[in-house]
């Protein structure tokens, strides 16, 4: 079993009457969505630490954050919302962008905002994203609603 408090997540053994403490979880910061990726691992969107992978069964987590010298890295760190795909891409809205992480190579697609390009997405504050019935992306995003087809970008 396991629960959510303020920032953190805790796995809780009821038979052991155990709560194991993660003295790393006061560098992730508040939680502002998850994803559940399975019963013991969690992806969290962080108000300005990234993207963390915990996986309550190993106590371990992973944190991807933001690197002006990448361009292969998350594109903000302050993370607004996470999605899975009907391919299981994982796909991570920011302030700044739309992102698709690689797990493999465990790298980021960024989805900026453009001036210059009308084909770019037109705001990116992504505070949410939907997948309807034909796989395009919607996104919320504080300018209104932007559709993304995943084929074209």
């Amino acid at each position: 079993m396991s629960t959510q408090s303020s920032s953190n997540f805790y796995k809780i053994d009821l038979n052991n009457n155990y709560i194991p403490s993660y003295p790393d979880d006061a560098i992730i910061g508040g939680v502002r969505s998850f994803l559940e990726e399975s019963p013991s691992v969690f992806w969290k969107a962080t108000s300005t630490n990234g993207l963390v992978r915990e996986d309550l069964e190993a106590e371990t987590f992973k944190r991807y954050v933001h690197d002006p010298n990448n361009k292969n890295s998350i594109s903000d760190n302050n993370i607004n919302s996470i999605f899975k795909d009907h391919l299981g891409q994982l796909w991570i809205g920011t302030d700044f962008g739309l992102n698709k992480f690689d797990p493999f190579s465990e790298t980021f697609t960024q989805y900026l905002p453009d001036a210059e390009d009308p084909e770019s997405i037109s705001d990116g504050n992504i505070t949410v994203i939907y997948e309807d019935s034909k796989f395009n992306l919607w996104l919320g995003t504080e300018g209104g609603l932007v559709l993304m087809n995943q084929n074209t970008g």
